[in-house]
């Protein structure tokens, strides 16, 4: 009976570890993908097709399918703020800008790496842009 129970125990004890570590290398996983290490990802799994449309929509030419890209960006809860000042480099639209910087907010970082992350954005930001992170700033 003892002998039982410590054989349940070690199964759930697995169990929960396995499920912890799927969790972990899946977000990991995704999360290096839509920084741009896809072609690689494309061997290890089978990407789901909203991926796939975030992924084409970010590196579209078109300005409103990156901007709906951004939106499904976020829809993905992988916010990283190294890949979203990258993306605001590159970026030329004000409203792309503006977006991104609402990224940022939405996610559940805390306020310093907030700041820190507007300050990046402040010195190669437009006039108009510069004054929306101004009041993110001193909020």
């Amino acid at each position: 009976m003892n002998r039982t129970i410590m054989k349940f125990c070690f199964i759930i004890v697995l169990a929960i570890a396995g499920f912890s570590i799927g969790i972990f290398c899946g977000d990991v996983i995704l999360s290096r993908s839509i920084k741009g290490n896809f072609l690689f990802m494309a061997f290890v799994f089978q990407p789901s097709q909203n991926f796939v449309d975030t992924y084409s929509l970010l590196n579209n030419s078109n300005d409103f399918k990156r901007l709906a890209g951004y939106y499904a960006y976020k829809e993905s809860k992988l916010i990283d703020l190294d890949f979203l000042y990258e993306r605001y480099k590159i970026e030329e639209s004000d409203i792309i800008h503006k977006t991104i910087i609402w990224i940022a907010e939405s996610s559940n970082l805390n306020n310093k790496k907030l700041v820190d992350f507007y300050k990046k954005l402040y010195d190669i930001s437009t006039t108009k842009t510069k004054e929306v992170l101004l009041k993110k700033i001193e909020e």
